[in-house]
């Protein structure tokens, strides 16, 4: 299974990449940084993704890439992210797994079940669904997986 996974926060990234590559046979798994490396990743690649694994909040640039290094912070970047594969019909399961307990977009705050339900209706045949990272818990591992083998 080929998994792109958009995340910038390294810890966050580590276990993801951790979780995904052992709990899944025969994963090929990408890891980019930021908005335009997925785009970069989802124009680039030959072979397209099984399944994305997508933060929300990601910064402009790849840390350290260009004369940018990591650009601005965009807190509704995977929203980008999500926009872009639309319009170039790219169509490839995709969840978001944030920290956050919600966003500002357009100078609106939401909670996560807001952002969730205009995800879904905005992006109905690429989203599934949302999970919420902790750290110091595990739970998020089998929703992940429940996503991944299309449980949810």
């Amino acid at each position: 299974m080929r998994i792109l996974l958009i995340e910038d926060d390294i810890q966050k990234g580590n276990r993801l990449n951790e979780f995904l590559t052992s709990s899944i046979e025969n994963c090929d798994l990408l890891w980019v940084k930021s908005v335009t490396g997925a785009i970069i990743a989802l124009d680039d690649n030959l072979s397209p993704f099984d399944f994305l694994v997508l933060d929300m909040s990601l910064p402009t640039f790849e840390e350290g890439h260009s004369i940018f290094s990591g650009g601005r912070q965009q807190n509704y970047g995977g929203g980008e992210v999500l926009a872009y594969m639309a319009a170039m019909s790219i169509t490839c399961p995709t969840i978001i797994v944030t920290q956050f307990p919600d966003f500002e977009d357009r100078g609106q705050l939401m909670t996560l079940a807001q952002l969730n339900d205009n995800l879904k209706r905005d992006f109905p045949d690429l989203y599934l669904g949302m999970v919420q990272y902790k750290n110091n818990e595990e739970s998020w591992k089998s929703l992940v997986f429940d996503f991944m083998n299309g449980n949810k």
